[in-house]
């Protein structure tokens, strides 16, 4: 009886490790899908575009035509924010910007209704979707 006490506490201390990891897993995560489910919804106003060390905040983000743009640089190096097709970013000219240094902003009012791609220039790999609806 001696050894299968032993197995039963150690079966409940890995069943309790397991329920712990679970829900920090949850809590970490959950501010992530809070933001990949609000960034396809139709945005009211301007909206603002994050980048950060890690690439841009949000992969999609949604807005009204003639809404304002503002594309914020909270890493520690430049962001060049351009449209897709990289490295010619001719697929919507108007995303493309100059260089932002850390800490700089930029703010563009999209004239078209589409779905545009965008990324870092200076790390191509970095990218996101700019949906601009009527």
């Amino acid at each position: 009886m001696h050894v299968n006490n032993r197995v039963i506490v150690g079966l409940l201390i890995a069943a309790v490790l397991i329920v712990i990891a679970a829900v920090a897993y949850v809590v970490l995560m959950l501010p992530g899908v809070r933001q990949t489910s609000t960034a396809g919804k139709a945005e009211k106003g301007p909206i603002t575009i994050v980048y950060t060390d890690n690439g841009f905040q949000s992969p999609t983000y949604k807005v009204a035509k003639g809404e304002t743009v503002t594309v914020t640089n909270k890493s520690t190096g430049d962001l060049q924010f351009s449209s897709g097709n990289h490295p010619t970013h001719l697929e919507e000219p108007e995303l493309n910007m100059n260089i932002l240094a850390p800490g700089e902003s930029a703010k563009f009012t999209p004239t078209k209704i589409g779905t545009w791609t965008f990324h870092d220039h200076l790390h191509s790999e970095r990218t996101g979707t700019l949906r601009v609806t009527e």
